[in-house]
This record gives structure tokens, C-alpha cells and sequence, in this order.
């Protein structure tokens, strides 16, 4: 575009024609350049997008800002676009139960996934707090500005996904939903209507009997604080045990408190692969560089791409000793993947013993010249240590 000498913030959507197309009130663009200025209530905060029930795997709503000086030099810039939704992942850990003794896979198979009390509309644009955008902030749209205002933008649903007999233990790039607000703490009122997951699967019993049941899941982290549904963010559910039978039903399970499984989730800002190398040809982009194990020994992923013709590997000459690497392309013993495609790599520290020490560590995942450093860190356990003084003598006690 040609632009007058100036400083221009430039909005771009991406996948919105629909949500534009479907506005109950029409955007008054014919009058932005010649009438009144517009405020940003006016136009972006007005455009949403409603989804029926499951929602498609492409063309997602996209936006992004950026702000440009026209100084009457040609300008060339990128815009990065966020997606204005969420995407949950599901997997069962390859790992021993602390209960059971028994792999956690061998205990539970996952066969479904439901979705409940779930935004049905989303905001192709972000909130906006005081000191700009706020990507981790769920911006919801108003009902008013939804061609169909007479249901409420939360609904119950559920929204439910079958997983496939080959993805019994791993279920992932399927599930994606608007963003919805942070739940309430089960031990308080209304947690019933937190935006939540019911997990169905066969749990075998110690008679070796499957069993069909189902387990209510909140979006709760480690900390044990809840958890909003953010765009553009992934939320990595890890089923980490399995105790026990659910509920024989997902309506039980939905009603009812989260029991005899133990799960974490960990939420990620997905802007796919953010840190990139380029060397003026060819770039090699991972969605993150610092991951932090439990003492456990949980699995964490990395996602890797690159457009190198021969593609991408691990080193694993600078592998940590206590870090296992698996890909699902792999090439030989060597953790790998092709150009052009977005691989998921699952990587897994082994299990610290109570006296054993942290650990760190690094390795690099290599693409022709390329090298990126990755950060590994293993805690055991944090000290900290306590001195309480006397207020009248000064002296510890």
C-alpha cells in the first residue's frame, strides 16, 4: 500500500471474512476514512466468530498489530498473526505408576474426550489491558455482538472427540476451543460450571478386567491455580496415573469431583515455533528452548521445523546422559525430521532418587549450519532456610 509520511498502526485478520461477513451489526468501514474517527470498540472488539460444537482443524481466526513509520523510504515488514484459540493436547505418560508398580499405559487406554461448558464464540482480536495487549487474557465477545444473542456464549455441551484405537495413549492436534475465563476451586460454589474435560477410556483392574469409566479433568496447573483458556495457547494434559475406576458414566463424571487419577497440565504460549535461527537462506524454528523436569522424571515435548531441504536432527553426541529423546520420524537411532513439517519431540528424564542431585544440562537439534541450543534442567528438591529474629533483641532465635 502507498501511505502519506507518518506513524500507523496496521491491524491484519486472517480467516475473518465469515466472523466480518456475520456481525448482527455491519462495521461502518465506508465511513472510517471520511467520517468520525473510529475507536477500537467500533470496529475490532465487534468482530467474532461462533463455532457449532467441534471445531474444524483449519482456517482458525487470526490477527496481528504492528506499527509503522512512513518516513518516504519503502517499508518491508512481517506481521505475526495469533491464533484467536486454544488447543488441548492429551497423552498417557510411558512411565511406572508410584501406585501400582504397573506402566500407566498398561492401566489406561484413553478412547474419549469431551469438552464442557465451553465458549461457543470467540474475538478475532485480543483484550486489551492498560499497558497494550494482553495475549493470556481471554477476550470474549459480547453477547450483543453475536448474530445469535439469545443463547449465552458459555454452554455446556459437551463437545465430544473419539480417539482413534491407533491414538489410545495420545491424542493430539484435534481438540481446539475458544478462549473461556478461569475456573473455581472445587472446594468453593459454582466449580460445576468450570470450563472442564471428561476423560473416557478402559481402565484394567487388578483381576484384569477393562473397565469402561470416565474421569472429570479441571484446567488446573501445578500450583494448583486455575487455569483460562488463552489464545494461541496449547494446554499439554499428561495423565501421570491412573488409581482406579472413574465414574461409570461422562454425565457422573461431569458432575462430580476429579478422582483416582492424577494428571498435570501445562500451558504453552503456541505461536508455533517461536525461537528461530535464519542464516539469510534457510531457518530452523522450535516452540521452546528451556524445559524443566520433576524429580519423577515426566515427559516434556519440544515442536520443531525447519525448511532446510535435508531436514532436521538432534545431536546426540550432546545429549545429557539422563535424557532420552524419541521422534515420530525417526532416522536410525537419531531423533529427526523432515523439511516442511512440524515435529513433536517427546523427551523424557530418568528418575531421581531422594538423594540423588539436580541436574542440567543442554543439547542442540541441527539443520545444515544451523544449531540450536536446548536448556534441560532436572530438580530434585528446592531448599530454603528460615531465620527468625527476636523483634526486641534482634538476635535469631
Amino acid at each position: 500500500m502507498k501511505l502519506p509520511t507518518g506513524t500507523y498502526r496496521v491491524v491484519v485478520l486472517a480467516n475473518a471474512l465469515d466472523a466480518i461477513s456475520a456481525l448482527a451489526t455491519p462495521l461502518p468501514i465506508s465511513t472510517i476514512a471520511t467520517g468520525a474517527p473510529r475507536s477500537r470498540a467500533d470496529v475490532l472488539d465487534k468482530i467474532a466468530f461462533a463455532v457449532a460444537g467441534k471445531m474444524g482443524t483449519t482456517r482458525f481466526p487470526m490477527w496481528g498489530d504492528e506499527t509503522l513509520t512512513i518516513d518516504g523510504t519503502p517499508v518491508t515488514t512481517a506481521v505475526k498473526l495469533t491464533r484467536a484459540i486454544a488447543r488441548v493436547d492429551v497423552s498417557v505418560i510411558d512411565a511406572t505408576s508410584a501406585v501400582t508398580g504397573t506402566n500407566v499405559r498398561d492401566k489406561f487406554e484413553l478412547t474419549s474426550v469431551h469438552l464442557y461448558n465451553y465458549s461457543r464464540a470467540g474475538s478475532v482480536a485480543p483484550f486489551v489491558s492498560g499497558t497494550g495487549y494482553d495475549l493470556a487474557a481471554p477476550h470474549l465477545p459480547a453477547l450483543g455482538d453475536l448474530a445469535d444473542n439469545s443463547t449465552p456464549v458459555k454452554v455446556k455441551g459437551p463437545v465430544e472427540y473419539s480417539v482413534p484405537s491407533a491414538d489410545k495413549h495420545a491424542f493430539k492436534q484435534a481438540i481446539y476451543a475458544c478462549e473461556a475465563v478461569a475456573g473455581n476451586p472445587v472446594t468453593g460454589s459454582n466449580w460445576e460450571t468450570n470450563t472442564c474435560l471428561v476423560l473416557g477410556g478402559i481402565y484394567t483392574d487388578d483381576d484384569n478386567n477393562g473397565i469402561d469409566t470416565y474421569y472429570r479433568v479441571e484446567f488446573i496447573n501445578t500450583s494448583n491455580a486455575y487455569l483460562a483458556l488463552a489464545r494461541n495457547y496449547l494446554y499439554d494434559v499428561v495423565i501421570q496415573d491412573v488409581n482406579g475406576p472413574g465414574w461409570p458414566t461422562r454425565e457422573d463424571a461431569y458432575a462430580n469431583k476429579p478422582s483416582n487419577i492424577v494428571v498435570t497440565i501445562e500451558p504453552w504460549n503456541d505461536g508455533g515455533t517461536s525461537e528461530t535461527l535464519f542464516d539469510g537462506q534457510h531457518y530452523l524454528s522450535v516452540d521452546k528452548s528451556r524445559l524443566v523436569f520433576y524429580k519423577e522424571g515426566y515427559a516434556k515435548s519440544i515442536t520443531v521445523t525447519t525448511d532446510y531441504p535435508d531436514g532436521w536432527t538432534v545431536d546426540v553426541t550432546t545429549l545429557p546422559s539422563w535424557l532420552t529423546v524419541t521422534a515420530p520420524v525417526p532416522a536410525g537411532d537419531v531423533a529427526s525430521g523432515a523439511a516442511d513439517q512440524a515435529v513433536t519431540l517427546t523427551l523424557t528424564a530418568d528418575a531421581l532418587g531422594e538423594s540423588d542431585p539436580s541436574c542440567s544440562g543442554e543439547f542442540y537439534i541441527v539443520a545444515g549450519n544451523l544449531r540450536k541450543q536446548i536448556i534441560v534442567m532436572q530438580v530434585n528438591e528446592i531448599e530454603f532456610w528460615i531465620t527468625i529474629t527476636d523483634p526486641v533483641s534482634g538476635q535469631p532465635l
